[in-house]
């Protein structure tokens, strides 16, 4: 799930692509660690959706793959870091 739950995040901030795909655009080799690669400002994007996507589905008592999916891509949406 955690693999899911990350790429589902990727494809919010990035536009629908996943991690894969965002390493081919960044000529990053596919073993590393995309987040090692990342600025400053793609960390920060990614941690505020991680912790309040986590917050939400901690809240509601619930944690299955396809919430936690369109959680992050709904959080992203609301706070108008991807158009809807």
């Amino acid at each position: 799930m955690f693999g899911i739950f990350h790429d589902a995040g990727y494809k919010g901030l990035y536009g629908g692509i996943g991690s894969e795909e965002i390493k081919k655009r960044k000529r990053i080799d596919s073993k590393e660690n995309l987040m090692d690669r990342m600025n400053a400002t793609e960390l920060a994007a990614n941690q505020f959706r991680i912790t309040q996507t986590r917050a939400k589905l901690v809240k509601a008592g619930n944690d299955v793959t396809f919430l936690a999916r369109g959680e992050h891509l709904n959080k992203i949406k609301k706070n108008g870091l991807i158009d809807s």
